[in-house]
């Protein structure tokens, strides 16, 4: 899915779209590759594209603060 997010130029007044990229879901890569959600959640955090955050109920799987 393509993801744009629209902003308001100060200096002409308009709206200008702004390309954020192409992104799909977890959901959608697991039904590309043919697995569950819970499956891909877990091959992606194994490969360190998630990691989990939080305690117990209160605990989300969250994208890596990119490394510098």
């Amino acid at each position: 899915m393509i993801y744009v997010e629209e902003i308001l130029d100060r200096k002409t007044g308009e709206l200008v779209s702004v390309d954020k990229g192409d992104w799909i879901t977890i959901t959608e890569l697991a039904t590309l590759l043919g697995l569950g959600r819970r499956q891909a959640t877990t091959v992606l955090r194994h490969l360190d594209f998630l990691q989990i955050e939080g305690v117990g109920r209160e605990s989300r799987h969250r994208s890596p603060p990119a490394s510098a």
